[in-house]
């Protein structure tokens, strides 16, 4: 199905995300006007005009079908007016959206990956920002909470942000398998694997040029994260000469996805513990058939010998869970996190599934899943994690989440302070390897990015090309 939207606004994408929220397995396009939003900023007076023609299409709730609203913005500075006029503008939108469909929608009129960041925003503008999310953005009490605890959690490891630190990722986007649900440009390794040692060498240099240029600035490196993909697809050899980069470096955290348990053995978690404070084993589920149905090739019992194992070195463990995989029920998912809970892992991670453009779920429109088992499945890993001693410590939401819920972090006493960084957006991060995102904050909130290429073959063939803009993107 289709539905046609015409947006006459500055705030197009936003007007647009608000759309895709009530209806995000629906194709949209501009070729007519079935629903047509304009928005209007004129001084300090914000105008919204919403009119919807019904079609056959789309169910309605609701008979009235236009509305047009107005305010006057009590501001002075350009930033705050277009701030405040955004939010009247998404509020207005859901508010009419809601009513027209019959549907509430968790979060509300809160668009975008953090709801974190809007609350410190209304916090910082001297309001209760909870009560805020509830009343002003419709947000549900429950997940309102999430935010604020969240929010609470994080005050605990958070810092004044310090210009001189710098977060370094490694990029490893090679997986035994492609899981049906995964968008990443990943590639599977039998097709690469002649590649690997030659993009080992080359990240190698990417590290090592990227410390030296940043560090040569007098920055200090807080926290490593080797993420993918599934690093540790690479060999036990390789996996060595890119963690052998770091000998020489003070970090506080160091974080490698060992994701896969097919991918894990002893002579790599020895290698890895000689660096590595963290890494995330990631069951996603304790049901066999479900492995087997999203294409993860492994099985629970794999994961829990290669999990035993892990548990014998000094590691905080992260384990990984996805709510509404497909085939599942709330009890399936309920029965893999008492499971997980049973494994006392130091952080558990409890993402919603994500129909992400390019996975094989989205290619081919799958769309078998209950929005209230979803629901279900979120609010008991709230519950049961609580009552285990896991506290929530950073939270993010993707685009086409099922039930438009969220991804959610949990630790009993060591979070990962990397992902906090990330989300909070309170370190530069430099990026290493194909596919990764370097990312440079400015005074003023100024964000510059510098996208590695994402192919293997093309990372490695035009190199030192990319290798000159990326130490002229360092010394920016």
């Amino acid at each position: 199905m289709e539905l046609s939207v015409r947006v006459d606004s500055e705030f197009e994408n936003d007007m647009l995300d608000i759309v895709r929220a009530f209806y995000p397995y629906i194709k949209i396009n501009s070729e007519s006007e079935e629903l047509y939003i304009k928005t209007k900023l004129d001084k300090n007076t914000a105008r919204i005009i919403i009119n919807y023609s019904l079609n056959n299409n789309i169910q309605a709730e609701k008979s009235d079908y236009h509305t047009e609203n107005s305010i006057l913005l009590q501001e002075t500075e350009e930033v705050l007016i277009k701030r405040k006029a955004k939010r009247f503008f998404k509020n207005n939108l859901y508010k009419y959206l809601s009513l027209l469909c019959g549907v509430n929608l968790p979060y509300g009129s809160i668009t975008g990956v953090r709801p974190t960041g809007l609350f410190y925003q209304l916090e910082e503008e001297g309001f209760d920002a909870e009560s805020m999310m509830v009343k002003q953005f419709f947000v549900s009490p429950d997940k309102a909470r999430l935010i604020s605890e969240t929010v609470s959690n994080q005050r605990k490891y958070l810092k004044k942000r310090n210009d001189d630190d710098i977060d370094i990722y490694v990029n490893i986007p090679v997986c035994v398998s492609k899981c049906s649900y995964c968008s990443f440009p990943s590639s599977e390794l039998k097709y690469v694997k002649n590649l690997m040692d030659l993009y080992t060498e080359k990240v190698k240099e990417d590290i090592n040029f990227s410390l030296k240029t940043i560090m040569d600035k007098g920055k200090k490196i807080k926290r490593i994260y080797f993420g993918g993909g599934t690093p540790t697809s690479l060999s036990a050899k390789n996996l060595s000469v890119l963690l052998e980069c770091f000998k020489d470096i003070n970090y506080d955290e160091f974080t490698v996805e060992a994701g896969r348990a097919d991918t894990v053995d002893k002579e790599k978690l020895d290698i890895i513990s000689k660096f590595a404070t963290r890494i995330s084993l990631n069951p996603q589920t304790f049901n066999d058939k479900t492995l087997k149905r999203i294409g993860r090739l492994t099985t629970v019992g794999q994961f829990m010998e290669t999990y035993e194992l892990a548990k014998k070195y000094s590691l905080n463990i992260n384990m990984d869970l996805i709510a509404a995989l497909p085939g599942e029920k709330f009890e399936d998912f309920e029965y893999s996190l008492k499971k997980t809970i049973e494994l006392e892992p130091e952080n558990i991670t409890v993402h919603t599934l994500s129909l992400k453009n390019g996975s094989d779920l989205k290619n081919n429109n799958y769309y078998d899943f209950e929005s209230k088992e979803t629901e279900k499945s979120l609010n008991c890993s709230y519950s049961l994690l609580f009552n285990a001693g896991y506290f929530p410590y950073y939270m993010y939401r993707q685009k086409n989440c099922i039930a438009g819920q969220e991804n959610t972090g949990y630790a009993k006493k060591f979070p990962c302070l990397y992902n906090i960084d990330m989300m909070e957006e309170l370190s530069d991060i430099v990026a290493c390897g194909a596919g990764g995102i370097s990312k440079r904050i400015f005074s003023g909130g100024r964000h510059e990015r510098f996208p590695s290429l994402k192919g293997i073959k093309e990372y490695i063939e035009r190199f030192e090309e990319m290798k000159t803009k990326k130490i002229n993107f360092l010394t920016l």
